[in-house]
């Protein structure tokens, strides 16, 4: 199945700058020397942002919004990557081969701040690793306005990751039960 979502990147990399140049652009002259040159790249960025074009942005984040919303009518959580690539060298902002920018890494967390955007609860939990021994996680999505602070199966889904870390050659056995939520079970 194919989820048909919006593209978010341009109007996530908008807002996103252009928050940063209104929380942290007055501190540029005095301590521009003293912070990250990524973080300074793209609190500059966003001020070039105009009212019209973070406007524009924040309209595009509701049609993004209406693109993720069928599916969550119909179920009830998405699992994803955490990101689109393995763990990147000390360093670096973006793997080797992608377009390098000095502070936009968007592209490769396209699996998660999508969702940080419609307000929906997420989680990511460890999921094992890469043949080179890099960390894999687990993205668990769910439903906008659930009554719960988290994904549903979280907790649950954290649990057994341990218990795979500590006995990876255990396994579990008998039924597994929802877990209970406001309101009732998943």
């Amino acid at each position: 199945m194919t989820p048909g979502f919006a593209d978010t990147h341009d109007m996530i990399r908008v807002m996103w700058c252009a928050h940063y140049a209104g929380a942290w652009g007055p501190y540029l002259p005095k301590w521009r020397e003293k912070m990250d040159p990524a973080f300074v790249a793209c609190i500059e960025d966003g001020m070039k942002v105009s009212v019209v074009d973070y406007i524009d942005a924040r309209g595009k984040k509701l049609i993004h919004w209406d693109s993720v919303r069928p599916l969550f009518e119909k179920y009830d959580l998405l699992l994803t990557p955490s990101v689109s690539v393995p763990a990147l060298p000390l360093g670096r902002i973006n793997p080797e081969g992608w377009p390098q920018h000095p502070w936009d890494w968007l592209g490769w967390a396209s699996f998660s701040y999508p969702f940080n955007f419609t307000g929906q609860p997420a989680c990511s939990i460890p999921a094992g690793l890469t043949k080179a021994g890099l960390p894999v996680g687990l993205q668990i999505v769910g439903r906008r306005f659930r009554r719960s602070h988290r994904a549903p199966g979280c907790g649950r889904l954290r649990e057994g990751a341990a218990l795979a870390e500590e006995a990876p050659r255990a396994r579990l056995s008998g039924p597994v039960r929802p877990a209970e939520t406001e309101g009732g079970t998943q």
